[in-house]
């Protein structure tokens, strides 16, 4: 029985110590890198703050600038961490990408290591359209160089990750920026003739065309709603000779909505959205016969008929009973 028993306590302390291994010290790991975020030292902050202001004296500028980039290596270095609840972290984001803009190079013999920290932190998405809009793989290839062969392969990779992502999230991107960096990417190859600038044009290049296309259907939204706008208004026209202030307020609380927010029109007009809506605070009749698919200049063309019928020939009363343009 006490030879059984000993045997029991050996296989359960086993057991914890297994459980402890597969657990609790994973866990612990990110508890610790959060920690470690949280409670970084002001003055190293301070610090690499300096290093990457140009003209900036700080004692022991190369250790500094060595301890910057082990430092964010190791802060992205977890894949599988959740190191970006830290707020925090985007402090070490900004350092880096300021960082590799001074030319001010040095060796590192880390630079595989910063790669696969530098995909770890792209892998959340602000911070990849943050390495997009600071032309990072740019900065970073003239900054380090690819001195190998895995480098350059991982390098390339890298740059993969970063251009090409999640496209939903593209019409956010700095247009102004982008076209900054193909640019100076542009100026680059025109100094040293290097076909490795070609291959960051065409990456950077195809994101900024990207962009257009959202910023085109962000334009068509917005054409959209202004059209629904000028339905209303034309209903409400057509059925009386005057439009209430309330209405009118409403309309235009409509405009001043979808330039504060594009997100606020819907995708879809069967939906709820604005004709919807509208409809609650016209009253529209069920006499009025109103097509859909109408076009703008359809629209103003209709308006326009209805003004010379109230107004130049003078019959106010009149109005149309099928506001269909085909």
């Amino acid at each position: 029985m006490n030879l059984d028993s000993n045997d029991n306590g050996r296989a359960n302390e086993q057991a914890l110590q297994n459980y402890h291994q597969d657990t609790q010290s994973y866990d612990s790991f990110i508890q610790f890198d959060l920690i470690f975020l949280k409670d970084f030292p002001i003055f190293l902050s301070e610090e690499f703050e300096r290093i990457i202001t140009i003209n900036s004296p700080v004692e022991n500028h190369q250790d500094m600038k060595f301890l910057l980039l082990e430092v964010f290596t190791f802060i992205f270095r977890n894949p599988w961490g959740n190191i970006f609840k830290e707020k925090k972290s985007e402090t070490f984001v900004i350092f880096l990408l300021k960082f590799i803009q001074t030319y001010d190079r040095l060796k590192f013999d880390m630079v595989n290591d910063l790669i696969d920290s530098i995909n770890v932190c792209i892998s959340h998405e602000p911070y990849r359209m943050m390495f997009i809009e600071e032309n990072a793989t740019f900065h970073f290839y003239y900054y380090f160089g690819l001195e190998s062969k895995t480098t350059e392969e991982k390098f390339w990779d890298m740059c993969e990750n970063v251009y090409h992502g999640n496209e939903d999230t593209l019409s956010q991107l700095n247009v102004l920026k982008l076209n900054k960096s193909i640019n100076d990417i542009m100026t680059k190859f025109a100094e040293t003739k290097n076909d490795d600038c070609v291959k960051l044009y065409f990456m950077t290049h195809i994101i900024n065309d990207i962009q257009y296309k959202c910023h085109e259907s962000n334009l068509f939204s917005e054409f959209n709603l202004y059209k629904d706008i000028m339905e209303q208004t034309l209903i409400q026209f057509n059925e009386s000779n005057y439009l209430e202030k309330y209405k009118a307020d409403y309309y235009m609380s409509l405009c001043q909505d979808y330039s504060m927010d594009l997100s606020v029109v819907p995708s879809d007009r069967d939906q709820s959205g604005i004709i919807g809506d509208s409809k609650s605070v016209t009253g529209i009749s069920t006499e009025t016969n109103l097509y859909i698919k109408n076009t703008l200049i359809e629209l103003l063309k209709r308006f326009t008929l209805l003004y010379e019928m109230k107004y130049i020939f003078g019959d106010t009363n009149s109005s149309m009973r099928n506001l269909n343009f085909q």
